[in-house]
């Protein structure tokens, strides 16, 4: 299974609410994928990377990346998730949305310090 750097994946959680993940690492380079959150933009969440429909068909309104919720998972788990059916893959975001994705984790203040330097360490900004 070939997945693609931005791929937007969705997980349903045991509320049966849908969640919106995006892969910000290459994982054909990468055994540790950094992995971010999609989630409906209000005013008080960090705004460093908005997002809405011409990003991705699946992300319907005005939403952002929740760079304080950034999750590092092995490409192998990550798989194992797929292949059982508890993450299904929508394909990538636009590139756009991607380089802007991996700009934030520079511009924005809620990004992790780990994942700010992960992100670096695999070439991404």
């Amino acid at each position: 299974m070939r997945i693609s750097p931005g791929e937007l994946y969705e997980y349903v959680d045991r509320w049966k609410e849908c969640h919106r993940w995006i892969i910000v690492s290459d994982p054909n380079a990468h055994e540790d994928l950094v992995v971010v959150s999609v989630t409906t933009d209000t005013v008080a969440k960090d705004r460093t990377c908005r997002l809405g429909p011409s990003d991705h068909a699946r992300i319907t309104h005005a939403s952002v990346v929740h760079f304080a919720g950034a999750m590092l998972i092995a490409r192998s788990a990550h798989s194992r998730k797929v292949e059982s059916g508890d993450f299904v893959l929508r394909g990538p975001v636009s590139d756009s949305a991607l380089a802007r994705i991996r700009a934030g984790f520079g511009k924005s203040d809620q990004a992790a310090a780990y994942f700010v330097k992960k992100v670096e360490e695999q070439g991404l900004i």
